[in-house]
């Protein structure tokens, strides 16, 4: 399954980097790397379905917490470094969508604990 993930990386950065070079493949592309998400997550559950993986729940809640706030960290200091208008409201955006799935998860963290 990761090189599913791993191909699906590498069709997403295909289309990211034509945007302004070929905007034909970059049109068509995002049909593709969506393709490769979904047969990865869809797989991915299936497996799960018919095998569980029984670990415990409160590590991987706990974990989606922390990559969500590290990624809002990341975007956060990327504001701070980029006055280029347009991208910094981009940024600002991104973060307090960010902000807002972080409180979700942190709430998923709490009632996990209960």
């Amino acid at each position: 399954m990761e090189k599913l993930f791993e191909l699906f990386k590498v069709v997403l950065l295909a289309h990211i980097k034509t945007k302004t070079v070929d905007s034909l493949f970059h049109e068509k592309s995002q049909a593709f790397y969506e393709l490769l998400f979904d047969c990865f997550h869809q797989i991915s559950e299936k497996e799960q379905d018919i095998s569980p993986n029984m670990e415990d729940a409160e590590p991987l809640i706990s974990d989606t917490y922390d990559a969500l706030e590290e990624a809002k960290t990341i975007i956060e200091k990327m504001v701070k470094n980029d006055n280029t208008i347009g991208m910094d409201n981009l940024l600002r955006g991104l973060a307090d969508k960010l902000e807002f799935a972080c409180g979700n998860a942190l709430a998923l963290v709490k009632e996990e604990k209960e």
